[in-house]
């Protein structure tokens, strides 16, 4: 189901209910991760990473639930 797609209403009640489940920062990060998977890029942003050990994280098949549970 695309929830941007769906009524005011169904929104509200969605954002409502995860609050109480998840609390503010859980749920911020939930609405963030359905904007996450709109996102298109022309060209790739640049990785303005400040590791000094070189190393990265790679998640690979990165979905909702995976985007914000490692955002959170």
């Amino acid at each position: 189901m695309d929830y941007l797609q769906q009524s005011l209403g169904f929104k509200i009640k969605k954002v409502a209910r995860y609050i109480s489940l998840y609390g503010l920062s859980r749920t911020y990060m939930k609405v963030l991760g359905q904007l996450h998977t709109r996102r298109q890029y022309n060209a790739l942003p640049k990785n303005n990473c400040n590791n000094k050990r070189g190393e990265r994280i790679g998640v690979i098949g990165c979905g909702n639930f995976a985007f914000t549970t490692i955002g959170y």
